[in-house]
């Protein structure tokens, strides 16, 4: 093998491994400003659920927007800094910032679940997106923000 297809070969796999890995990197979990949660539950008319968290002039809104409702029927609730760190607490248990830049899909399931999840903070941003396939911990994740959201109504 020539010196020169060594250094290739080893610039591709150099290449493959920045790929795999990504360059987003973990993302430092802090102040959340918005924080952005739909998962689908099956394939009919509103078969979906929101949860979501906006930080303005000081306050937090959260919504919620139940499985088969339409998005005109969310419910908007003011909540406290507490509602914000229990939120924060759950993003830290499992390991959300790691799952920054997940973005997979299993292409063999036509009418399967999804998820979209999208958070701003203070000191960085977290998207991570799924049809068919989620990151690890993403079962146990969903139900305890499912808890925690569905504590307000």
């Amino acid at each position: 093998m020539t010196k020169t297809v060594k250094i290739l070969i080893i610039m591709g796999a150099l290449l493959m491994i920045s790929l795999l890995c990504g360059c987003h990197g973990n993302v430092k979990v802090s102040g959340i400003t918005s924080f952005s949660y739909r998962f689908t539950t099956g394939n009919m008319v509103n078969a979906d659920v929101f949860y979501g968290l906006e930080y303005k002039n000081g306050n937090y809104t959260a919504t919620v927007k139940p499985n088969g409702e339409p998005e005109q029927n969310a419910k908007k609730i003011k909540v406290d800094k507490s509602f914000e760190e229990n939120l924060r607490a759950i993003l830290e248990k499992y390991k959300v910032s790691k799952w920054n830049g997940f973005n997979k899909t299993n292409k063999m399931v036509l009418d399967g679940n999804s998820f979209y999840l999208d958070i701003y903070m203070e000191e960085g941003d977290i998207s991570a997106h799924g049809y068919m396939s989620w990151p690890n911990g993403y079962a146990d994740f969903k139900d305890e923000v499912t808890v925690l959201f569905e504590s307000i109504q």
